[in-house]
């Protein structure tokens, strides 16, 4: 009975310890997540600024890539990919993992994703000899949580503990990234509008430009 005894207090004093080192991982996770986000607000470039928010998830998550994907004309637009990963290419809202999440509005963690082909594709994996297994996929809103869906933020492949062990993302990973694009959403959409303005603004320069010298071609005939 004494022995029982002693062994209660321990475990109460080890849950209590364990908590206690849980919130202050999360309170340094949090911080680490605000600094970040600091960076991307300073940036008006929309690469610069899609830039450091990605380096940032790849801070917050620890995983082996990330993808930032942009609705645009009622599609998915690749705005940035892994090192090396073409951007600008398009799929259709709710077509893919992103796609179904743009649409959805709903986050998706999956913890391999050939267990859910109805929306992951491996046709790439094929083609690169790479092995996508955990998937984090969120949306990222304009405005708040009722604010509108403007992007899809993706992470793929949490980076094991144990080199050579598979990882999944868990809801400690998910809500710091939630966070992180709670705070940065407003200043990327305002970055890509400001973008779409100026590349609007130059088309229609390039136009009068090229009807000018064909009036004056005109006018010297």
């Amino acid at each position: 009975p004494d022995c029982a005894s002693d062994r209660k207090p321990m475990s109460v004093r080890s849950r209590i310890l364990a908590a206690i080192a849980t919130k202050d991982r999360t309170i340094e996770r949090q911080s680490l997540v605000m600094s970040l986000a600091a960076q991307v607000l300073t940036e008006t470039s929309l690469e610069k600024a899609v830039m450091e928010l990605v380096n940032a998830t790849y801070r917050v998550v620890d995983c082996e890539r990330v993808s930032l994907f942009m609705i645009e004309d009622d599609q998915l637009v690749c705005a940035a990919a892994p090192v090396d990963g073409r951007v600008g290419w398009r799929i259709p809202l709710g077509h893919g993992i992103a796609g179904h999440v743009a649409v959805s509005g709903q986050t998706l963690n999956i913890p391999d994703a050939y267990e859910r082909l109805d929306l992951f594709d491996p046709t790439f994996d094929r083609k690169s000899n790479y092995r996508t297994q955990s998937v984090l996929a969120i949306p990222f809103r304009e405005g708040g949580a009722e604010g509108d869906v403007v992007g899809v933020l993706q992470a793929i492949n949490k980076k094991a503990v144990v080199q050579g062990e598979s990882s999944v993302f868990d809801k400690s990973d998910v809500q710091m990234l939630q966070l992180l694009l709670d705070l940065t959403a407003h200043q990327i959409r305002m970055c890509a509008m400001m973008n779409h303005m100026t590349q609007a603004s130059s088309r229609q320069e390039t136009t009068f430009r090229l009807v000018n010298t064909i009036c004056q071609a005109t006018r010297l005939d």
